[in-house]
């Protein structure tokens, strides 16, 4: 995943000065959350918290612990593994007062009255303002490439559940929308994978989900920003439901009383919050998790089947576009009297290749099983679906799997089958393909750039002057 992430200078000597309309004048590496945080500490409810503290479960188990009505936001200052970071939990909580203060209000006695200000300030919108880059206080420390390491930040893991240390929710996370231009500012969770790689959760028929979309539909990763160390009232607006055709930029300013500043970035090429701490920026990328899940699925059935003793296994593919679940093609060298049949059943029904998936298609050895047209090829000119097509039942599937209704017959789910392999019993006069000279082939590659051609030729490894694989000894 292409990312980059940015953050404010260290040093924050500079202190916060009141201006004459009571807004904080802003220094040099001063926050639009340092300005909060100073009136939040002034009504004395902001906890400092300088004993060493673990973001893995004990943050979270502090905060769920004090996290009542009144409870103070919490400032971790001394977090273990982070040096030199700090966190803020309990950011609102069920605090009235600190909830008036995100709205650009004073405190008021009743709720309902804090409610009756938003609404009217919901109803006014205008445009972010946009700044040099070079204003914005997280472009004053800038990492890329092999550079990144996202794993310096106290991402939290909050219950003992949990897949990972997540560095969302409390962030505000940037797309766009390719068709409209539309910008989109939501909150999502977003768990650490690796040192330079996010997993973002979005959820169907959300803004995100449906920018996303758009993008992988025309082939192309989706551009996208998350911010951190914001302005509280910024993520009130990312955290609520807006029209679909507007972006949050304009109700913050709106209820702000004054534009949000904005930069655009050089990466991603999306409007961002100049006044944010962090920004990590990137780009979402389709099938990285069902990449993952087929080569681990690929190699697990492979193993089982060498386990077996199964001879003639030339590859095997669970494509990626299917989930990496849900379809898995096995090339065999045909060596006997049901060979394709005895693997076709071993596949579907084996340790690694049980759970979930729904076809097994066997081909040839002249078929590259990751070759996605290779093997519709063969299924057209080598299966008979009256004779090619088993169907097994009640198998083993999952509760995730969205074609299973009603929902009580989950996760009992069905297998089918696919011999696309020529018929063994007629295997040497079983209809040739069409295949290219080798010599020829490698005369083509060898004036490749001379041809003027782009990219690389593809790797071709059978040819129409070679044996069939089936008649090498």
């Amino acid at each position: 995943m292409e990312m980059s992430v940015t953050a404010p200078g260290a040093g924050r000597e500079q202190r916060i000065e009141q201006s004459d309309a009571g807004r904080p004048a802003r220094g040099v590496n001063s926050s639009d959350l340092d300005a909060w945080l100073e009136k939040v500490e002034a009504l004395g409810e902001l906890k400092r918290i300088t004993a060493q503290v673990d973001p893995d479960l004990e943050a979270a188990t502090i905060t769920y612990l004090v996290g009542g009505e009144r409870s103070p936001a919490l400032l971790f200052e001394n977090i273990k593994g982070h040096p030199g970071h700090r966190a803020l939990y309990n950011m609102i909580g069920c605090n009235l007062s600190r909830f008036c203060l995100m709205i650009g209000e004073r405190p008021v006695d009743h709720p309902l009255k804090a409610v009756q200000i938003l609404q009217r300030k919901l109803g006014r919108k205008m445009p972010p303002r946009e700044v040099p880059a070079e204003q914005a206080i997280c472009n004053q420390n800038i990492v890329q490439g092999d550079d990144i390491d996202i794993r310096i930040f106290p991402a939290q893991r909050m219950w003992p559940l949990d897949g990972g240390m997540y560095l969302g929710t409390g962030d505000a996370v940037v797309t766009k929308d390719p068709e409209t231009g539309r910008i989109n500012v939501g909150t999502y969770r977003m768990m650490i994978k690796g040192p330079r790689e996010v997993g973002v959760y979005t959820s169907p028929g959300k803004d995100a989900t449906i920018d996303r979309e758009k993008w992988w539909k025309m082939g192309k990763p989706m551009p996208i920003a998350a911010a951190y160390g914001i302005d509280p009232l910024l993520f009130l607006v990312a955290a609520t439901s807006l029209p679909k055709t507007e972006c949050e930029y304009d109700y913050y300013s709106g209820i702000n009383g004054a534009p949000i500043e904005v930069f655009t970035s050089d990466l991603t090429g999306l409007p961002l919050p100049a006044r944010a701490e962090i920004v990590i920026e990137g780009f979402l990328y389709a099938n990285e998790a069902g990449l993952f899940w087929a080569a681990l699925r690929s190699a697990g059935i492979w193993a089982d089947l060498e386990k077996l003793g199964v001879p003639g296994i030339k590859g095997v593919w669970s494509i990626p576009e299917a989930a990496g679940w849900g379809i898995t093609v096995v090339s065999i060298k045909q060596m006997y009297a049901g060979h394709a049949a005895q693997v076709m059943a071993l596949a579907a029904q084996c340790t690694a290749g049980a759970y979930f998936g729904k076809y097994v298609i066997v081909v040839d050895e002249d078929v590259d099983p990751t070759n996605v047209h290779q093997v519709l090829w063969a299924m057209a000119t080598r299966s008979r679906p009256a004779q090619s097509i088993d169907i097994l039942r009640e198998t083993w599937s999952t509760y995730l799997d969205p074609s299973l209704n009603p929902p009580e017959i989950r996760p009992w789910g069905s297998k089918c089958l696919i011999n696309a392999c020529m018929d063994y019993r007629f295997i040497k006069s079983f209809s040739r393909r069409t295949k290219l000279s080798k010599d020829t082939y490698d005369a083509v590659v060898a004036r490749w750039a001379e041809l003027g051609l782009s990219g690389t030729p593809p790797a071709i490894s059978v040819f129409e002057d070679e044996k069939l694989p089936s008649e090498v000894t």
